[in-house]
Parts: C-alpha cells; structure tokens; sequence
C-alpha cells in the first residue's frame, strides 16, 4: 500500500515539473521576447522584426505589437 502512494506522489510530481516545462516553454519564453521588443520599442528602436506564429495569446499580443511598431514607422 505504501509503495502505491509512492507511486502515486512520484507521478504528480513528474506532471508538475512537464506542466511547468511546458507552460514556460509555451508562454514564457514567448512573453520574454515580446517584453524586448517593447523595450528597444521604448528606446526609439523600431528596426527589430516581430515574429508572430500561433493563434494563443501570445499571438494576438505580438500582432498587436507589431501593427503599432508598423504604424510608428509609417509617422
């Protein structure tokens, strides 16, 4: 019986440590690169090109981002 709880214990633990790997891979790293983009945005550098792939969130914010370096360029 012991040993089943173990077992158990190891798998929640093993999906927490994939969920966190998976969430910093999936929104992280993504958020991280857009908050450079914001600031070489803010220091008057618009010359940095905005990857968007993906249709999540991220996404949106970094199309938004880019129609707004786009619109900043065309001034």
């Amino acid at each position: 019986m012991l040993w089943l709880l173990g077992a158990i214990s190891l798998m929640v633990v093993l999906v927490i440590v994939l969920s966190w790997v998976g969430l910093q891979r999936i929104l992280l790293q993504q958020l991280h690169a857009l908050m450079r983009h914001i600031n070489a945005i803010a220091k008057g550098d618009l010359t940095q090109s905005i990857d968007v792939q993906g249709r999540n969130e991220m996404s949106q914010l970094a199309t938004g981002l880019h129609h707004m370096q786009r619109s900043l360029l065309i001034r």
